[in-house]
């Protein structure tokens, strides 16, 4: 049996030790039912969620009729090291691990990475699920952090891994949810520094369970 050393691994790469993904995409599923699904639609596009799978199921033959389905022209894959959009579509980063919500948060240090302290004032780390709400005129995002990516929030380390009891803690803190508001200023979207709405969850925030399991 082969031995792994876990500890270098990224979590991705973790997870898959337990659970390998399989090496199609998931969508591919989608398509085949759709593609099976073409008699009984026969060839009606409906709106909505059923028309891109119908677009992609049947296959887009030139970028014309890839631009008259979906309103734009999609993109080649590539592997570059940025977003990669579509002509007339563009992107700019509008809030990144250890930005500072509140306005006593300590400024984040490039060199130490930031420590416990800095972390539960700032943005936490690994983007995942999120979602925007508007509120009294603010619009208000709200990110899942699902999990620290050791390489970058334990850069400063040698071993890229946490060496003392405030790193353990920092990534912890690094973890949970984040919420903050941001504005549109000349099609420019930013953090709004000390906003009353800024607000992180982390394993230290103090919850109250309600219903069957209160008190459990």
């Amino acid at each position: 049996m082969k031995t792994v050393a876990t500890h270098t691994l990224s979590f991705d790469e973790f997870d898959d030790l337990g659970s390998s993904k399989p090496e199609y995409a998931e969508f591919d599923d989608v398509v085949e039912r759709a593609i099976s699904r073409r008699g009984f639609l026969s060839g009606v596009l409906s709106v909505g969620a059923s028309t891109f799978v119908m677009g992609v199921g049947a296959g887009v033959s030139t970028s014309a009729e890839a631009a008259g389905r979906f309103g734009f022209i999609p993109v080649s894959a590539d592997t570059l090291d940025t977003v990669t959009l579509p002509d007339g579509f563009n992107w700019h980063v509008v809030v990144k691990w250890g930005d500072e919500l509140f306005d006593d948060s300590i400024p984040f240090d490039e060199e130490s990475r930031g420590n416990s302290d800095s972390q539960a004032k700032a943005f936490g780390d690994n983007n995942d699920g999120m979602s925007l709400f508007t509120r009294d005129g603010k619009t208000i995002l709200v990110v899942n952090n699902e999990y620290a990516n050791r390489s970058i929030i334990f850069g400063n380390r040698q071993s890229q891994m946490p060496e003392t009891d405030d790193d353990v803690k920092k990534g912890m803190i690094a973890h949970g949810i984040t919420v903050c508001e941001i504005s549109n200023t000349d099609g420019t979207w930013r953090l709004v520094k000390g906003s009353g709405v800024n607000r992180r969850i982390t394993p230290e925030s103090v919850i109250e369970i309600a219903g069957p399991a209160s008190g459990h």
